[in-house]
């Protein structure tokens, strides 16, 4: 299922419909629950950035002066990686198709004890040149993926705990002691949109909520951005993903503004003739939020060095 930045139940005080979900039409929830998978991903696209956290391994070249170019001017030590998504945090790295990972005392992560992690720096006599039969793919970074500062103090909360195990890897419905208490800022604790993990673990199983059945069960789907399905005991904490703020309040504004734009055009009378003018692609307001936070300025390409 594709990252959502906000839930219903945040776009539903957004555009003021909080009179609960039994006043909200079916084909308006449809509305709102494309428009938020939509607004995400332009959101992904605009910024090349993924903000939500995804388990996974990635796979760079070995770089050597054999490969230099002269566009790229800014090489660190003959190699620079671009990827989508900066590190959260590292699982292994192993260099040139070794097959043994190599010692965590043998790299240094950048900044150090922040996140999101810009840069990693080969400290114990390795180099990012080196590779066995082939430099395509030759180096394997795994780890969890993602865009989150603060990700080990303020990404995930606790808010629930299992009722009842999970009892096998394909059924979606989770049950808790409430879906309905509402949380510090008055909304439901759980919401479609959400993204949750059962369990402490950082790269445990992660799920999307995608409905509310009851008022002490939901439905999520399983093993999302990477991870395996798992079969958690009772009593096992519930905690819900809390997305970059500014990123949240990009995502609620342009659906806001897609809800009120619903099935409107602008229309333009000039010299007789009367024509469509369509609104801006990115609402300006939406815009300004990610300028402002630094997220439309792509000078944080993660590299090694």
């Amino acid at each position: 299922m594709p990252n959502r930045y906000a839930t219903i139940d945040q776009v539903k005080r957004e555009v003021d419909m909080d009179g609960g979900s039994t006043t909200m039409t079916t084909a308006t929830y449809q509305y709102l629950w494309q428009a938020l998978e939509s607004v995400s991903a332009r959101i992904e696209r605009e910024t090349a950035l993924e903000f939500a956290p995804r388990v996974e391994t990635r796979y760079f070249d070995a770089r050597g002066d054999h490969l230099l170019r002269a566009s790229l001017l800014d090489l660190i030590a003959g190699q620079i990686i671009d990827v989508k998504s900066p590190l959260l945090g590292i699982t292994s790295v192993t260099l040139g198709g070794d097959s043994a990972a190599l010692a965590t005392s043998a790299y240094r992560e950048y900044p150090r004890g922040v996140t999101p992690i810009q840069m990693l720096e080969l400290i114990d006599g390795d180099i990012w040149t080196q590779y066995d039969t082939t430099y395509r793919n030759a180096h394997a970074i795994a780890g969890l993926w993602g865009y989150r500062t603060r990700y080990a103090t303020d990404a995930w909360k606790l808010v629930d705990s299992l009722t009842s195990a999970v009892a096998n890897t394909s059924v979606e419905t989770v049950n808790v002691s409430s879906t309905s208490a509402v949380t510090g800022y008055g909304l439901p604790r759980f919401s479609p949109g959400m993204l949750i993990r059962i369990g402490t673990t950082t790269t445990t199983e992660l799920r999307y909520i995608h409905t509310i059945n009851s008022t002490t069960q939901f439905s999520a789907s399983r093993a999302e951005n990477g991870t395996t399905a798992q079969t958690p005991a009772q009593d096992t904490g519930v905690w819900v993903f809390q997305p970059e703020s500014a990123i949240q309040r990009a995502a609620l504004r342009w659906v806001a503004y897609l809800q009120h734009r619903r099935a409107k055009f602008g229309n333009v009378t000039y010299d007789g003739l009367t024509t469509e003018s369509f609104p801006s692609d990115m609402p300006q307001e939406v815009r300004n939020i990610l300028e402002e936070g630094g997220f439309l300025q792509r000078g944080m390409a993660w590299r090694a060095i």
